[in-house]
């Protein structure tokens, strides 16, 4: 069992002297003592327990510095797939109902075979052939077609699979391990043993042993009721789970366009980004680094169509995440543990510029300041300022990151928000301080460069003049702004990508258990449509006949399916952004569709039904 911990302490003192001298003296003791009390084949429950009892004696030691101290243990699988579990079991989810749908119908065009061949049956029946002997066909029969089916299918996925994982989002987990193994395989071959039986034994127990005379003379009508009533209930269910999917499909999109609206804080367009690394031997001091990025901005402003370039220690929705706790000189806190966080960014004097992230007060940071190691200003986001300073102007004030020993930079500007972990980030709460005031030189930044054209044309010759400076420089991560906004969706898109086909296969072969149903139905009552124009019906009569039939399976159908979508779609909350589970609109629509795909189904049975000859019909008896 691989298990990630986590330790945490309540601290009591103000200062982080007690927290730092904990760090480097207790817990390598703490360390030694989990390395050597934990074993592989503990479960959580006991790794809690036993940490406990190490934090427990930590806290003795250390009563006056800390109110509580604490473990939190999680399975490093859980860990591993924490921000991709919602959309991965929702897909899951997804894959079941086509499944699920697919069975339905193959059974469905089952049972209608055996109605047809009721009369082999029966003669089977009179020559000998027992019940179980042709069960024992049908469940062979099924076995054949669901093995055919399934080695299609694993032939169709290995053709696809490496399409697929391509257009995969990055940070999906264990992206290299997606492949067509012995287990996936497996779970095919169960999963196609258990198809193979529904395909067999359904139809089998709607065999009667008919008396061969009735049977022959096509009397079977008690088997063709038991059928129809079978299949009926199959469409039903056909409905309902294409409901389902196609409601979870629409909720999907409306959240993502939704998401698209929102204000990042700062202008994607015509903006590329590269991160450049100031490694080795010659970049060993901080001045050393710094001339590094400054050669970098001059030759990367020297090229013909940028107009603003910056260098920064992230960039907004980039996936990074370094966060500090940030003190107000003015409002001193009995606990720093109180204080709020905020995304710190560490950035040359054109960041924000470059990234067209708008001042709602004070000014931006000037070259002067930021060639001065000795002067310590902060630009603070507009949240921030609101969170620290309600009803205040934050422009004057003084901000420390990092506890007391650093020095206090003076807030000059507050800008607006940034969505910095998403476009659905809640907290907007940044702080900008210059790359030459911080604490060390940072050798890895993003470089943002603003183009007048597109900004993809323009990424090799910005990644030469980069390499220009220091060939040996790495230069990664390479894209446009738009595209770093693409990826952060990159999730949600997929679910929905997904969700749309499912639906469409769905919406597919719930039509298609319709008219199959319909079509079967006139087929047998061919006598009764051509009594019925003999006797005076209109055309239009019989249609709205036939399309009361699929109107009845379809409303049934809806009514069931939206019950199971209110359960259901209740576990895509944490996809959707700005809608909820229960959004009427969406509902409508996967009504609309629904509705609209069951008359389609319905019109062809109900025309043929229409257009039969009453000579004709009345002679076939």
């Amino acid at each position: 069992m691989a298990t990630v911990v986590t330790l945490g302490g309540k601290r009591k003192s103000p200062s982080l002297e007690p927290l730092l001298s904990l760090c480097a003296d207790d817990m390598a003791q703490v360390d030694r003592e989990i390395l050597a009390r934990m074993r592989s084949d503990q479960t959580r429950a006991q790794v809690q327990s036993e940490l406990e009892a190490i934090m427990a004696r930590v806290l003795a030691d250390h009563s006056k510095d800390y109110a509580s101290v604490g473990t939190l243990t999680v399975g490093l699988q859980e860990h591993v797939t924490l921000s991709s579990r919602p959309i991965l079991l929702a897909l899951l989810g997804a894959v079941v109902l086509v499944l699920l749908i697919a069975v339905a119908n193959v059974v469905n065009l089952q049972l209608a075979r055996s109605v047809r061949r009721h009369e082999e049956f029966a003669v089977r029946a009179a020559l000998g052939a027992g019940r179980g002997r042709i069960a024992s066909q049908l469940l062979a029969e099924g076995l054949v077609l669901a093995a055919i089916g399934t080695a299609a299918g694993v032939l169709f996925a290995r053709m696809i699979l490496g399409a697929l994982v391509a257009h995969l989002p990055e940070n999906l987990p264990r992206l290299s391990a997606i492949r067509l193994d012995w287990e996936a395989l497996t779970l095919a071959a169960v999963v196609a043993i258990v198809i193979g039986v529904a395909m067999g034994l359904v139809p089998a127990l709607h065999v009667e042993r008919a008396r061969l005379f009735e049977a022959l003379r096509g009397s079977g009508r008690s088997v063709v009721s038991r059928s129809h009533r079978a299949r009926a209930v199959l469409v039903v269910a056909e409905v309902a789970l294409a409901l389902m999917l196609v409601v979870g499909a629409t909720l999907l999109g409306r959240s993502l366009i939704r998401l698209l609206d929102v204000n990042p804080g700062f202008d994607a367009t015509h903006l590329a980004t590269m991160e450049v690394q100031a490694t080795g031997p010659a970049y060993s001091t901080n001045e050393s680094v710094f001339q590094n990025h400054a050669r970098v901005l001059a030759a990367v402003r020297s090229i013909p169509g940028v107009e603003a370039a910056g260098l920064g220690t992230q960039i907004p929705l980039g996936g990074n995440f370094d966060r500090y706790g940030v003190a107000a000189q003015d409002k001193p806190l009995a606990n720093p543990e109180l204080a709020p966080s905020a995304d710190r960014y560490t950035v040359t004097p054109d960041f924000l510029r470059a990234l067209r992230i708008p001042l709602l007060r004070g000014r931006n940071f000037t070259e002067a300041e930021g060639a001065d190691s000795n002067v310590h200003v902060a630009i603070v986001s507009d949240a921030l300022a609101k969170r620290i300073w309600p009803g205040e102007d934050a422009v004057g004030k003084y901000i420390r990151l990092g506890g007391p020993t650093r020095p206090w930079f003076q807030v000059i500007g507050v800008a607006g928000g940034i969505h910095h972990t998403g476009l659905d980030a809640t907290e907007l709460q940044q702080v900008y301080v210059l790359e030459r005031q911080w604490f060390y030189g940072e050798d890895a930044m993003v470089l943002v460069a603003r183009t007048r054209g597109d900004p993809a044309a323009m990424v090799g010759a910005i990644h030469d003049a980069v390499r220009g400076v220091d060939p040996l420089q790495p230069v990664v991560k390479m894209a446009t702004m738009e595209t770093v906004v693409a990826r952060s969706t990159s999730q949600r898109r997929l679910g929905l990508l997904l969700f749309v086909a499912f639906g469409a296969i769905a919406l597919l072969l719930a039509s298609a258990g319709i008219y199959g149903v319909l079509a079967g139905s006139v087929e047998e009552r061919r006598r009764e449509f051509g009594l019925r124009s003999a006797m005076g019906a209109t055309p239009a009569a019989i249609v709205g006949l036939i399309l009361r039939h699929g109107g009845r399976l379809a409303v049934a159908g809806l009514a069931i399916g939206a019950v199971g979508a209110f359960v259901l779609t209740r576990y895509l909350r944490a996809l959707l952004y700005g809608i909820e589970p229960t959004d009427p609109v969406a509902v409508a629509f996967a009504v609309g569709v629904i509705v609209a795909v069951a008359v389609a189904a319905c019109l062809i049975p109900a025309r043929r039904a229409a257009s039969v000859d009453p000579m004709t019909a009345l002679r076939t008896d």
